[in-house]
């Protein structure tokens, strides 16, 4: 949720009372394959691990990798991350990638998930860059 009418939305959401519709039951079952291809945790792109001294867009390069994997979306994510890469004007996800990273750590001293983002920023590197099978 970002706004407060998102959060008004999930409220009215959570006072239906009643079973679920087999509609309904069937979006979240989807939902879960997907994300279950994720991992237990994943990048939310909350954005606290910013700023990053370096510029990395981490939270970009984090859901570019979240497509690739959890949506199978490889040629959009890969695309927009070799833009990010050569750092073209009209990429939807400005900064610098992941392989301007440090490992200064102050990310993931701010990470509300935990995650290990220093690792997480290479794996998405190489998957968002790897050449395609």
């Amino acid at each position: 949720m970002t706004t407060p009418d998102e959060i008004d939305e999930n409220v009215r959401a959570g006072s239906v009372e009643g079973p679920l519709t087999a509609t309904e039951q069937g979006l979240i079952d989807e939902i879960r394959r997907r994300t279950s291809a994720l991992g237990e945790r994943f990048c939310t792109s909350c954005g606290y691990c910013l700023p990053c001294p370096q510029e990395v867009n981490i939270p970009g390069i984090f859901r570019l990798w979240n497509l690739q994997r959890g949506y199978g979306n490889d040629a959009y994510s890969r695309l927009e991350y070799q833009k990010l890469c050569e750092q073209r004007h009209w990429a939807d996800f400005p900064g610098a990638s992941a392989e301007h990273c440090v490992e200064c750590g102050l990310c993931e001293t701010k990470c509300p998930e935990g995650l290990p983002v220093m690792a997480d920023l290479k794996k998405a590197h190489s998957d968002l860059t790897a050449p395609r099978q």
